[in-house]
């Protein structure tokens, strides 16, 4: 199952507990999610974009390198709303309309301009034109500023975590391998956006590029991609016996999950 990272101890355990007492599983076994998010596209070191920045050598997470991104989804529905109510709009799903119109300008300063008006129409009927707010939402996750946080730009963010790393050949396989993953990865042109700003601020040393998801590997699987990677990993590890076992959960107790899943 995909951990979040910095996930505390007593939460690990209450999950352990659940995954035993209440879902009755037979084996458990918990990963860190960027890790399985690699995992998801053939990968076992690189750069993960999410929630977090997480730079990963050989399937284990580099924390001194790892930086937690205050923002995400819930801050973009609220700017959705904000924007449409500077043109006197009221939306009845942010979320849902966020999905349908955002999109990535391909102009680093995000003021391309918008089309005409794309008419979307939600769920219940609704019908809003949308003209330049799809574009605003995919720049404010690449300058989180725009969303009120005293952050520095995604791209310069990440550069700034991969040059954490003493070993120069370690950053330069961190920079090559970025795999951008999420909600994020379904708003199109955002990974051709986010991989020329990444280029435009990283030293002449580093080269970034963006992990190609598998041919063979299904639709979605970037949104899902620690999923993806959870499956992929269950097939080794309940082979070989390394999960979390109903006997080893009655010995133990839930305490057990920091022994198994390091």
């Amino acid at each position: 199952m995909p951990e979040p990272l910095f996930t505390p101890r007593a939460d690990r355990e209450q999950l352990t507990q659940l995954a035993f007492e209440e879902f009755n599983m037979t084996g458990f076994f918990l990963c860190d999610q960027p890790v399985l998010s690699l995992y998801s596209v053939g990968k076992i070191t690189g750069t993960v974009v999410d929630l977090d920045i997480s730079v990963i050598a050989e399937g284990q997470v580099n924390y001194h390198s790892t930086k937690r991104l205050p923002f995400g989804g819930a801050d973009l529905d609220k700017l959705m709303a904000s924007l449409l109510e500077q043109r006197g709009l009221k939306c009845s799903d942010p979320q849902r309309l966020k999905e349908l119109c955002a999109r990535a300008s391909s102009l680093p300063s995000g003021s391309e301009d918008a089309a005409a008006g794309e008419v979307h129409t939600l769920p219940d009927g609704q019908s809003i034109t949308i003209q330049g707010e799809g574009q605003q939402l995919a720049q404010a996750l690449l300058n989180p500023s725009l969303l009120g946080k005293d952050l520095s730009d995604l791209p310069s963010a990440t550069v700034t975590q991969i040059m954490q790393h003493p070993d120069g050949p370690t950053r330069k396989a961190f920079a090559e391998n970025i795999l951008l993953c999420g909600g994020g990865s379904c708003i199109p042109d955002l990974g051709t956006r986010f991989v020329t700003e990444l280029q435009s601020v990283a030293p002449p040393s580093l080269q970034p590029a963006m992990c190609p998801c598998p041919d063979y590997m299904p639709e979605h699987t970037l949104k899902y991609s620690s999923w993806m990677g959870a499956a992929i990993l269950s097939k080794m590890v309940f082979q070989q016996n390394q999960h979390i076992t109903k006997l080893d959960y009655e010995e133990a107790g839930p305490m057990v999950v920091h022994k198994k899943c390091c």
